[in-house]
């Protein structure tokens, strides 16, 4: 610490968690914008509204899951919002025909 490593550390880390950040807000904008609304957080975690009650799943009462993104690489967390687009698309009544492509904001 004396040698000013640790500094250096949280700066590398800052950058690394808000390209991870942003690459999740793109993700999730790409394949869920218009079903969730995403709420500022701090640290390595989104926060989503659902905008509708997921049916059959323990999301049925929860209407704000928060999704981690610290420790995953581009690749997993754009897979993450494919997988749940499928999620939400089995758990709910209306299914949607084609991607939209809204953008996603933080609120």
């Amino acid at each position: 610490m004396r040698e000013g490593l640790f500094e250096t550390h949280i700066r590398l880390i800052r950058i690394v968690y808000a390209a991870r950040r942003a690459t999740l807000i793109a993700s999730l904008s790409r394949h869920i914008s218009d079903d969730v609304k995403l709420q500022p957080s701090e640290g390595t975690h989104l926060l989503l509204w659902l905008r509708k009650v997921l049916t059959t799943c323990n999301w049925r009462r929860q209407r704000l899951p928060m999704l981690g993104f610290g420790g995953f690489e581009p690749d997993e967390l754009e897979a993450a919002a494919i997988r749940l687009r499928r999620v939400m698309d089995q758990h709910t009544s209306r299914r949607r025909a084609k991607p939209r492509r809204r953008g996603l904001t933080l609120s």
